[in-house]
């Protein structure tokens, strides 16, 4: 049985995990070196990274699906806030000229 089923905390907590590490890495990257695709990159690695963790029995299908699930999730959540909430330096770091 999939421990996903089990607890749906972990399915939450792990999207969390993994869009607090995108916005992580999105700090630290000031200057923009990144390219917009290494954030979906990075939420690949990390869903499938994450539902290795917690599939059981592992499986390679029980795998594929919960590593789709957890970072189709992130990543649409993540595009999302980043839609929403403007970035740190957008108001926090330039004021506007009164």
């Amino acid at each position: 049985m999939d421990a996903l089923n089990l607890f749906a905390g972990v399915n939450v907590a792990m999207i969390a995990g993994i869009i607090g590490i995108l916005l992580g890495v999105r700090a630290v990257d000031r200057k923009k070196k990144l390219g917009k695709g290494a954030y979906v990159i990075g939420a690949m690695i990390c869903g499938f990274v994450g539902a290795a963790a917690v599939v059981h029995p592992w499986t390679l299908s029980g795998w594929i699906v919960s590593g789709i699930a957890h970072a189709g999730a992130a990543s649409v959540l993540y595009q999302t806030g980043k839609l929403i909430l403007p970035g740190p330096d957008q108001y926090w770091l330039k004021r506007p000229a009164k």
